[in-house]
């Protein structure tokens, strides 16, 4: 019986008396219960990470605790790093790649010495016009549910316009949002008009609606989990710039969206109980990865062409920034809120992540090599934090 990391599992043994020839038994009333508990797994912050020299795509997991201990699986390598969710008590992961063309999840079991493949999960794209991935860049972003029930996928084409169907925003590049049942691994592509450049997604934290940005488009999607079709009704307007939006982040009480506007460098905050929205952090560069500290004390982002990340509070006060972080991209929190990684576009050997203290945000950073060859650090999610 396999038992999930740091959970207890019970059940009762019924024992049986029998004679030395072991015919003749016989069942008393005593019953024993056992608990079984089993060992909680090492919190890492999990990133994929492209070596372009080696051709290769890697899941790499840092022990947060220890980050010397790296484990590691290999990918299949494609047109660059995608992203990565871990279950709430981190036995499972989950990475998106490219297989042969077709986006495809790969689903991994977590040991405490290594990750176990378990199997692959390929987006449904039959009848949909497709791209060549030699001619158009492609990702795809993951969020999953808290009860690790439901996997969220969106699918972004970037390039020349392609052939449109009913997945597909008429004059814009082909995107596709999907769903993916964890017990069946099934998976359905929803369905709508609206569904235009998806590209960062998350779930609220009570596992109830899922928000999806889109890429230069004026509004976020709103819906909640098992909708099979959108439509103008799913849309939030109210405060959103018709800009990319790479990052995406909800603060842990589920009350407000985070939204960077990557080109204007800006950060909107939308209240999500009656839209109310603000934008606390104005005037920076390229906003990419988008975090929030694990209190909603502290709101973190990418400044991409600066090559920083900057620390505000929820209402833009207090702001302090780490430089020289070269090539920083994507941001995750550890669930302990001892460390905020950073992943890394690296144009030459090493392939490092940074890892800042989001508590006392001036400390010194320390680093992680996690790749040799020139390459490119991908999305990263970190250990048991889901939402």
């Amino acid at each position: 019986m396999l038992i999930p990391a740091g959970q207890t599992s019970s059940f009762t043994l019924s024992p049986k008396v029998c004679s030395f020839n072991g015919f003749l038994c016989s069942q008393p009333a005593t019953r024993v219960s056992v608990n079984v508990v089993s060992d909680a797994l090492p919190i890492r912050a999990y990133e994929e990470v492209t070596n372009a020299s080696a051709l290769t795509l890697t899941l790499t997991g840092i022990n947060v605790a220890n980050t010397s201990d790296v484990i590691s699986a290999a990918l299949h390598y494609a047109i660059g790093p995608n992203s990565v969710v871990v279950s709430k008590n981190g036995s499972m992961v989950y990475a998106s790649e490219f297989v042969n063309g077709a986006p495809t999840i790969a689903i991994f079991h977590v040991t405490a010495t290594g990750l176990v493949a378990d199997g692959t999960v390929t987006l449904p794209t039959t009848g949909m016009a497709l791209p060549s991935l030699g001619s158009v860049g492609g990702s795809i972003e993951l969020a999953l549910t808290p009860d690790g029930s439901t996997l969220f996928a969106t699918l972004n084409y970037s390039g020349p316009t392609v052939k449109q169907d009913a997945h597909w925003q008429n004059g814009t590049a082909p995107g596709f949002i999907f769903q993916v049942n964890l017990a069946t691994d099934a998976a359905e592509a929803l369905t709508g008009s609206v569904i235009a450049n998806p590209s960062g997604v998350v779930v609220s934290p009570d596992g109830k609606r899922v928000y999806v940005a889109t890429d230069d488009q004026s509004y976020i999607l709103d819906f909640p989990v098992g909708t099979t079709a959108l439509d103008t009704s799913n849309e939030i307007t109210a405060g959103i710039v018709s800009n990319p939006h790479p990052g995406l982040a909800i603060d842990p009480a589920g009350t407000v969206l985070y939204i960077g506007n990557e080109n204007a460098g800006s950060v909107t905050a939308l209240t999500l109980s009656n839209l109310d929205h603000s934008t606390p952090v104005t005037q920076q560069s390229q906003i990419y990865g988008v975090a929030v500290s694990m209190d909603g004390s502290h709101l973190f982002f990418v400044n991409g062409s600066a090559n920083t990340v900057s620390s505000y509070n929820p209402d833009g006060s207090g702001g302090v920034t780490q430089s020289a972080i070269s090539g920083a991209i994507g941001l995750g929190i550890s669930p302990n809120n001892t460390s905020l990684y950073v992943s890394q576009i690296a144009t030459s050997s090493p392939n490092l992540t940074t890892i800042l203290n989001p508590v006392v945000f001036t400390a010194t950073p320390s680093t992680v090599t996690i790749d040799g060859g020139s390459g490119f650090g991908g999305s990263e999610t970190v250990g048991n934090f889901v939402g």
